[in-house]
């Protein structure tokens, strides 16, 4: 029989905690090509609100609203003849199961795995896009296979004044000097970044 004394952690009892420890922490990690949950669309300028309070949380921009074409994604990979489990190993993320979700669009991939499934689909990135009438800046980034922090960071803005363009929820057009480091980052011209954020200034202004 052995006897611990007060305020003295046994061996045993130590490893039990270094275990429970170590699977909460397996537990919690996220996946590098975790999905994107699609639910109801957010509105980014109140995630920028979040952001810019005293209590800074990680948010997953790239999660507020898809822009990815379910039926145009399952076209590519019928027309390419691979099946869901093959298109998941070309573009290395678990299972095939991934795959039938983004078809289904119960959830979509990120940004930068999107532009996996492209090259293995054979087609441009907007080629898995929806369409509906002219890009906004979602649509560029989207293209880009950026997210809205990296985004933000390569522009030399910060990110709730991004999310407020992205969302369209700003009074007016940002400088042109201020929008030429968004546009390179984009690979597009100043036009066509005003243009995007003209489209989701009208895009909100229906939403309201």
């Amino acid at each position: 029989m052995s006897l611990t004394l007060p305020g003295v952690i046994s061996d045993s009892a130590t490893a039990m905690c270094r275990r429970e420890a170590g699977y909460h922490a397996r537990s919690s990690a996220k996946p590098p090509d975790a999905d994107v949950r699609v639910a109801p669309p957010l509105l980014l300028d109140e995630i920028g609100a979040r952001l810019s309070g005293p209590r800074r949380h990680r948010v997953s921009f790239v999660g507020v609203e898809s822009s990815v074409d379910p039926v145009a994604l399952r076209d590519a990979r019928l027309r390419m003849g691979l099946t869901q489990h093959e298109l998941a190993r070309l573009i290395e993320v678990a299972g095939g199961e991934r795959i039938s979700r983004w078809e289904l669009g119960s959830s979509a991939p990120r940004p930068e795995i999107l532009h996996r499934l492209a090259k293995a689909l054979n087609v441009d990135v907007a080629n898995l896009l929806d369409t509906g009438g002219p890009a906004d800046l979602r649509r560029l980034r989207w293209t880009a296979g950026l997210s809205a922090p990296t985004l933000a960071a390569r522009a030399h803005v910060s990110v709730p004044t991004y999310v407020r363009w992205e969302s369209g929820r700003t009074k007016r057009l940002p400088a042109r000097q201020a929008l030429k480091p968004l546009a390179k980052a984009l690979n597009v011209t100043v036009e066509v970044v005003e243009s995007a954020i003209v489209t989701a200034r009208a895009n909100a202004s229906q939403a309201d």
